[in-house]
């Protein structure tokens, strides 16, 4: 079987998901730029206002272009970002003969049915929401790597999970945990950074000093967000190939070998 993914190896998905960061902005830096420009557009609109509603008829329709672009660009990353990895860990995957408009469109629509139905059940009961969510959770890589619609992917995203939702969750979330805590810790320091200097600069003193920090920490904060995202595509897209390539569980292992 010719596929990089033989098991779930947390440490190997998670060492092959910096490569494929690098790669992925090599080939589609435009795309990222475009992305942190757009979201931290939204902070120089709002400046000091509060509240949506004080925003002149502008200002408004500025911000509302761009909450389109950025939506826009959103379901743009992953399209080229799990189509790109699934391709890197299973080179023998046919592809698919879907265009980009229909994708786009299909990806929106397996994200809603994810949400109308997996939101409700998380607020309200908790574990059925998380157990919905980690079993639709290689939908949109199944997606974007067959010929199949959005119903058909979340369907297939669960059978590919039947008697394996435990070793499935284990994965994902230790995968997440250690994402998150080194997000935290970025994000924590570039913000103590950002406070520090501040307050030695004379123009913290001043509302416009607080607002340039804020700015490029909101800047920055986009950065992080949409590096983290790009990771998970590949952890997701792993996880979709052990699944459809492995019919026989196997436990998780955590690679800690030179």
């Amino acid at each position: 079987m010719n596929t990089v993914v033989s098991k779930l190896s947390v440490r190997a998905a998670l060492s092959g998901s910096i490569s494929f960061l690098a790669d992925f902005l090599k080939q589609h830096w435009l795309i990222v730029v475009l992305y942190v420009v757009v979201a931290s557009a939204g902070g120089f609109v709002l400046k000091d206002t509060d509240y949506l509603w004080e925003l002149p008829g502008e200002k408004l329709a500025q911000l509302s272009l761009l909450s389109i672009v950025s939506a826009f660009l959103a379901f743009l990353m992953p399209y080229y970002g799990i189509s790109m990895a699934v391709g890197k860990l299973d080179p023998t995957a046919k592809a698919f003969s879907k265009g980009l408009w229909k994708s786009l469109w299909q990806l929106f629509c397996v994200s809603l049915l994810m949400a109308i139905i997996g939101t409700p059940l998380l607020i309200l009961f908790l574990i059925p929401g998380i157990w919905w969510f980690i079993k639709s959770s290689v939908s949109c890589v199944n997606l974007l790597s067959t010929d199949d619609g959005p119903i058909a992917s979340i369907k297939k995203s669960h059978e590919l999970m039947n008697n394996r939702f435990w070793q499935c969750f284990g994965f994902l979330f230790l995968t997440g945990l250690i994402v998150f805590i080194v997000n935290m810790i970025i994000t924590g320091s570039v913000g103590l950074c950002l406070f520090v200097g501040g307050l030695l600069h004379s123009a913290f003193d001043a509302d416009t000093g607080i607002n340039k920090i804020a700015n490029v920490f909101r800047t920055i904060g986009a950065v992080i967000s949409i590096f983290t995202a790009i990771i998970f595509y590949y952890i997701q897209a792993w996880l979709y190939v052990y699944l459809k390539n492995n019919p026989i569980g196997q436990n998780i292992s955590i690679d800690t070998s030179a």
